[in-house]
């Protein structure tokens, strides 16, 4: 007899104790999901304010001393060089900071050229020193390695003309990479 009750008992505690557990999880469950729409908001708000940058390239490779092209400077190219044209985009909302495109060179020996390129308004680059000993005096160059920063800001369309020259003709069977690179963290600032 007394065993009844006790078993009634225990169901019944049983049955308290799920529906307690049901409306805690249930309580839980709906203040996750609130916290976790709340945080997917802030992300999607914080991405809208990021960079995100964009390019269409084409390559001329290889020019060598017998080319033409015209330059700001008149139609001739002394030596060898390779000829990015294009475009790039930021369809973010924030800034781009250090912007530039990665030019990679290499065939079946290696790896022949890894440089990256700033797009801050300088055209032309070399690789060498030793070039400028084959182009006019009037020919501006600047040095791949040089510290440069170049900030585009969201929304921002720019065109994109640079030659990177060389010493050396790569072979025809060198193949060429490009990507843009950028950060959405700005220079850190040091005081002159």
């Amino acid at each position: 007899m007394l065993k009844k009750p006790v078993t009634l008992l225990i169901m019944f505690f049983l049955l308290v104790t799920l529906i307690a557990v049901t409306i805690f999880y249930n309580i839980e469950n709906s203040t996750l999901k609130a916290r976790i729409d709340s945080l997917e908001e802030e992300v999607a708000n914080l991405n809208s304010q990021l960079a995100n940058i964009s390019t269409t390239v084409n390559l001329v490779t290889s020019l060598n001393a017998t080319d033409e092209i015209n330059t700001d400077f008149g139609f001739h190219r002394p030596i060898p060089c390779v000829e990015i044209t294009g475009s790039i985009y930021n369809s973010g909302g924030g800034v781009a900071y250090h912007v530039g495109l990665q030019v990679l060179a290499y065939n079946f020996n290696g790896l022949l050229m890894n440089i990256t390129i700033p797009l801050s308004g300088r055209y032309e680059y070399h690789v060498d020193e030793n070039i400028h000993n084959y182009l006019d005096s009037n020919q501006l160059l600047y040095s791949i390695d040089q510290g440069w920063t170049y900030s585009f800001y969201g929304f921002q369309t720019e065109d994109v003309y640079a030659h990177i020259y060389h010493e050396n003709l790569f072979p025809n069977s060198t193949t060429y990479k490009i990507a843009h690179i950028w950060t959405n963290t700005p220079p850190e600032w040091v005081p002159p």
